[in-house]
């Protein structure tokens, strides 16, 4: 999977896509401000003072700086394969005060020269867009080489439900956030045909299969979940 041909030259990860992006996803990703709330209080018992967190599909920032603003001490690698995402999570680090502590790259993770180099390794809302043949565990195996034994890895996805009535409360949910019915059909359309999810028994098996422990649940807003999990 050349997830740089899947994010770099999508126009949804470039130009005016880049810029409108975290307006965007707030309007597809239920409690997605809340994820980003947790995350960084799931880890901060975890990682010592000086930890280095490796940040896949980084995007324009959010999960950065909701980690650094709350831990002044450690330092982060943030990946991401779409540069103009990239120019904008720099600009907001520079804002934030944070920039110092904060190496950007902008390729994939199977082009990052490290291995077993980072405390922690966190990705949300990054691996349902990789297909199921062998891609998905594949990228989940890359980030599991770049962690250190019994290191954190925190992600988040959107999951397969059977449950008509979850996708008639999305739907719902999303009408509720001011989209209109044909957004809201677009916007359903796209995640049937772009999106690659899995349901749990499956992302176990991913997970085990790239070198990871048992998954803990901490976050789940429709079907959208996230894990935490360690890497053996």
């Amino acid at each position: 999977m050349n997830d740089k041909k899947l994010k770099g030259q999508d126009k949804r990860f470039t130009g005016d896509g880049a810029a409108d992006y975290d307006t965007r996803i707030k309007n597809l990703v239920p409690g997605y401000q809340t994820l980003q709330q947790i995350v960084p209080a799931l880890l901060h018992d975890k990682l010592a003072e000086d930890a280095q967190i490796l940040i896949v599909g980084a995007g324009t920032g959010s999960d950065l700086l909701s980690l650094a603003l709350q831990h002044p001490s450690w330092t982060f690698l943030a990946l991401d394969p779409a540069k103009p995402m990239l120019d904008i999570a720099r600009r907001r680090a520079k804002e934030a005060g944070i920039l110092d502590r904060v190496e950007f790259v902008a390729r994939d993770i199977d082009q990052l020269q490290s291995a077993n180099s980072y405390d922690a390794a966190v990705c949300l809302l990054v691996a349902h867009f990789i297909p199921d043949d062998g891609s998905k565990e594949k990228f989940l195996g890359q980030i599991a080489r770049r962690i250190k034994q019994g290191a954190p890895f925190v992600c988040a996805d959107l999951c397969i439900s059977m449950e008509q009535d979850r996708w008639r409360a999305y739907k719902s949910w999303a009408r509720g956030r001011g989209r209109t019915d044909d957004e809201v059909s677009a916007m359903f359309k796209r995640i049937v045909s772009d999106f690659h999810p899995v349901d749990e028994t499956r992302l176990f098996e991913l997970l085990d299969s790239a070198g990871f422990g048992a998954p803990i649940p901490f976050f789940q807003a429709l079907d959208y979940r996230g894990y935490i999990t360690t890497r053996q």
